[in-house]
């Protein structure tokens, strides 16, 4: 039987829901150029933004932030 639920997945664009240890929090994927235009949006290109690129709701990833910290985010919504 076919689950007719549509996933989002994380791309340029979206809105995404994280939970990073136990902060939760919402950021926006812009273009790297876009970046500065505000607090909470995030390049693809960033340790971040690679880490969630194309995930979907449900998912855990890990990135190296810039001092060597292992992070664990999860996608709790993509809008």
């Amino acid at each position: 039987m076919s689950d007719n639920k549509i996933t989002s997945i994380v791309l340029e664009g979206s809105k995404v829901t994280i939970k990073r240890d136990v902060k939760i929090q919402i950021v926006t994927i812009v273009p790297t150029k876009a970046v500065g235009t505000g607090l909470g949006y995030i390049s693809p290109e960033s340790p971040l933004g690679r880490a969630i690129m194309g995930l979907k709701e449900g998912d855990v990833s890990k990135y190296e932030n810039p001092s060597g910290q292992i992070i664990y985010v999860e996608i709790l919504h993509v809008g």
